[in-house]
């Protein structure tokens, strides 16, 4: 079975769902108590529910594309989460990330091929 590209986006677009719940969460969690108050939390709730559609998008994508190809470019989710990280949370990248993340590109590209 061929990917079709329309899969393929379907999963860059999870992935990217996927990042931003994960920046949601960590937004939230600067107000995070540990108590049935967490439904108050809206930036953790929004990330709770961006999570799950995330979620929901791998079964559909695994339907019909090729586990070969759909899963490795799961790891497409940490790139966003490095520009979210940079731009929004202002954390640091190092040498080591910068390549880290050129590699997983470099990775993608040639999966999909």
């Amino acid at each position: 079975m061929n990917t079709p590209i329309w899969i393929i986006l379907l999963v860059l677009f999870g992935n990217f769902i996927g990042a931003i719940a994960g920046l949601m969460i960590k937004q939230g969690s600067k107000y995070f108590r540990f108590s049935f108050k967490i439904i108050r939390n809206k930036h953790i709730v929004i990330g709770i529910i961006l999570y799950f559609i995330a979620a929901a998008v791998a079964p559909f994508a695994l339907h019909y594309g090729d586990l070969t190809v759909v899963f490795p470019l799961t790891a497409t989710a940490y790139i966003w989460t490095a520009i979210f990280s940079k731009v929004i949370l202002k954390e640091n990248m190092n040498i080591y990330k910068i390549l880290g993340i050129a590699l997983i590109i470099f990775g993608a590209i040639l999966i999909v091929r």
